[in-house]
């Protein structure tokens, strides 16, 4: 089982991803294709997030 220090650090850099892509996904001057991908990249980072939180609790 991983330390729960380094499971806190990486939920908070998965949250500040997440935030990030959100910004990406909503800019209204960005290419139709980049928002895609920020989405997906965004859908990928929210399953992580659940698998730490749920590596958190066990």
């Amino acid at each position: 089982m991983k330390n729960l220090e380094e499971l806190d650090e990486k939920l908070e850099k998965t949250n500040s991803l997440i935030r990030y892509m959100k910004e990406m996904a909503e800019k209204k001057n960005a290419p139709e294709e980049a928002k895609q991908i920020a989405r997906e990249t965004l859908t990928n980072l929210e399953e992580e997030k659940q698998k730490i939180l749920k590596e958190i609790r066990d």
